[in-house]
């Protein structure tokens, strides 16, 4: 008696389900190939920024200045970390590895806009400085960067 009793609600169920289903519309509409999605134009240019830095760990008096000779400084890309070579080089203490540089490095980088970029506004994004920066563009200092604080300068240079 049971058995018919649940053979007859899932014949139930299934003519339910063969006359509401037909009735239903698409929940996606088909995507087909030749659809694809173009973003409208919005002049923004993006140069990538990361190749051909010129690298100095220590101090150098004066490598602010656009005109300082950086020719012999250590060609790098970005992201870079200073202190790879002298990391995890010895057993690690409860104060890190004693001998890890920890003080000043210089990056500097050599870039012309192109002529159609004249008189636009141009953001120049870093997203690997670690605890503090100084950025100086054309030798003239823009912004200080501490922490996670945003660096932003938007006056008119």
């Amino acid at each position: 008696m049971r058995l018919g009793k649940i053979l007859r609600r899932w014949i139930l169920m299934l003519l339910v389900a063969a006359l509401v289903i037909p009735v239903l519309p698409a929940a996606v509409p088909p995507v087909y190939a030749e659809e694809t999605y173009v973003p409208p134009e919005n002049g923004r240019v993006v140069y990538n920024f990361n190749l051909d830095w010129k690298f100095y760990q220590g101090d150098v008096t004066g490598a602010e200045a656009a005109a300082f000779d950086d020719f012999a400084w250590e060609t790098v890309s970005a992201p870079h970390t200073y202190n790879d070579v002298d990391s995890y080089d010895e057993y690690i203490t409860h104060d890190g590895e004693a001998n890890l540089y920890r003080g000043i490095a210089w990056y500097r980088k050599h870039f012309k806009l192109p002529a159609e970029q004249a008189g636009q506004k141009v953001f120049i994004e870093f997203e690997g400085i670690r605890q503090a920066a100084y950025l100086f563009v054309n030798g003239q200092n823009v912004c200080e960067f501490r922490g996670r604080r945003q660096c932003d300068r938007r006056e008119e240079r």
